[in-house]
């Protein structure tokens, strides 16, 4: 994500968006060829490969968004990032007790999760890519006015500068903490449900 956090400038929304679409897709089809349960290629495929994918593009809208509803930034990041959380839900429940993928007679098994999905990833991360565009240059919703920057806030410091302030620190862990209670939370629901 900070990679593509210093390039969404230099390679634009739509494009860092693409190639974190096909990104993901493409370690997710590397998983499938080992038959979806060798681990080493799983964890490559899935978590190294996948995992650069989905930082490459997670940046994408939720930067968009908060340059499209600069009065609503709360409200619209939370949206997305409730979607990304809900979306990996949905997945899990459609290989397992929502679709049966996985597990039952006539299932694709692991193997053909792993394709299905890396094609519907990258696929889906292409058409949704179209729609990843920046604002132009000073535009505001109707009727909003931008507040007025109050002290210093520090906008202008480096990276260097950013890693030694006890704010940096703090938001890391809170984004740790909060992430990995998602994470737990996705990976304890009831196969059942």
């Amino acid at each position: 994500m900070v990679l593509a956090g210093f390039s969404l400038r230099r390679w634009g929304p739509r494009r860092l968006a693409q190639l974190g679409g096909v990104t993901l897709g493409g370690g997710y089809i590397l998983a499938s060829l080992a038959g979806g349960t060798n681990f080493w290629m799983v964890l490559i495929g899935v978590g190294l490969v996948g995992g650069a994918g989905i930082g490459l593009a997670y940046v994408v809208p939720i930067a968009v968004d908060m340059r499209w509803f600069p009065d609503k930034k709360g409200m619209i990041t939370g949206v997305a990032v409730a979607g990304f959380g809900f979306g990996a839900m949905g997945w899990v429940k459609l290989a397992g007790s929502w679709g049966h993928l996985i597990g039952s007679i006539g299932s694709i098994g692991p193997s053909g999760v792993f394709l299905s999905y890396g094609f519907a990833f990258a696929t889906l991360a292409l058409i949704g890519s179209a729609w990843m565009t920046m604002p132009p240059d000073g535009w505001l919703p109707e009727g909003f006015t931008a507040p007025k920057a109050m002290g210093d806030g520090g906008e202008d410091c480096t990276s260097r500068e950013m890693l030694r302030t006890p704010q940096f620190h703090l938001i890391s862990l809170t984004f740790l903490v909060s992430a990995g209670a998602r994470l737990m939370s996705i990976g304890s629901i009831p196969s059942k449900c």
